[in-house]
């Protein structure tokens, strides 16, 4: 079952339903299986998806509640059409990297730190 909340989402690949959850752990191993900074990954997706990324992302975000290997969730992406995985993926990156966080962060004041008032 889908949890916004939680960051997981659910893939329906023909009678099964998969959760997705593409937190920080499952976005550095999208990284490490592209050889891409999450930068480069979200560029590439937002510009027009290969198969290898949408597959790569569903791998990466069923790690958590469905671990299986890289040709085994491009299957699962082929029973859920290309379209769905790329639909649950969008949603699970919104849920992952939410928007309207604060755009300046408050800073720790080092001179006070430095000098013990801090």
């Amino acid at each position: 079952m889908s949890n916004l909340v939680r960051g997981v989402v659910d893939l329906k690949a023909g009678d099964d339903t998969y959760s997705l959850l593409l937190d920080i752990n499952a976005l550095c191993e999208a990284e490490g299986a592209l050889d891409m900074t999450l930068d480069v990954i979200l560029a590439q997706y937002a510009a027009g998806t290969s198969a290898r990324l949408v597959r790569a992302l569903v791998w990466a975000g069923l790690r958590a509640h469905h671990p299986c290997g890289m040709e085994e969730a491009g299957q699962i992406v082929a029973r859920a059409g290309f379209v769905q995985a790329k639909d649950a993926i969008e949603r699970a990156l919104v849920a992952a990297l939410p928007e309207g966080g604060d755009e300046n962060p408050p800073t720790r004041d080092r001179t006070s730190a430095a000098d013990g008032n801090g």
